[in-house]
């Protein structure tokens, strides 16, 4: 099964499995004003507090593995570390992949790839904290299957990374 993309000559095969990639829908080419934290955010949690909720039910030991070695990454590096953005970027887009739908993931990837959310935190030494914390209590949830504790988690540190952000990508 193929389609057309909005008159384009282009072809997009549907049965092809999703690699975070999504064509372009509806002719948008330019992403609106990325600054938005709140319109971001609101985004985010559209996609990922389901996603957390469907990785507790759908998740594979392979997820759990894959984020018990980010988390410990995390937890183990100083906020000093230029490649903090690339595990939040992992944890999130991994949570996408164990939610064990594949457009849901490929979505988490695209916002995550267009947008970079974690280079507008305000990263301090106990924010830094406070979001591992908050990882590895999502990660917990999802471990023990627990789809109403993994949504809250989620959510509760989607609000927390909102609170801590800034209108500017952080260097």
């Amino acid at each position: 099964m193929r389609w057309r993309s909005a008159g384009r000559s282009n072809r997009h095969d549907v049965t092809a499995p999703m690699c975070g990639r999504v064509p372009p829908v509806c002719g948008i080419r330019r992403l609106p004003d990325l600054s938005n934290i709140p319109e971001l955010t609101e985004v985010r949690r559209v996609l990922e507090v389901p996603a957390a909720r469907h990785a507790a039910i759908h998740r594979t030991d392979a997820h759990i593995r894959q984020l018990d070695s980010i988390v410990e990454r995390q937890r183990t590096t100083t906020i000093e570390d230029p490649a903090i953005p690339e595990y939040d970027l992992a944890f999130h887009t991994t949570i996408g992949q164990a939610s064990g739908n594949r457009l849901l993931a490929a979505f988490i990837a695209a916002v995550h790839d267009a947008t970079h959310p974690a280079q507008f935190l305000d990263v301090t030494e106990e924010v830094g904290r406070k979001t591992v914390k908050q990882h590895m209590a999502i990660l917990a949830a999802i471990k023990d299957e627990d789809e109403e504790a993994a949504a809250k988690a989620m959510a509760t540190h989607l609000d927390y990374v909102l609170r801590y952000s800034t209108t500017r990508p952080t260097d």
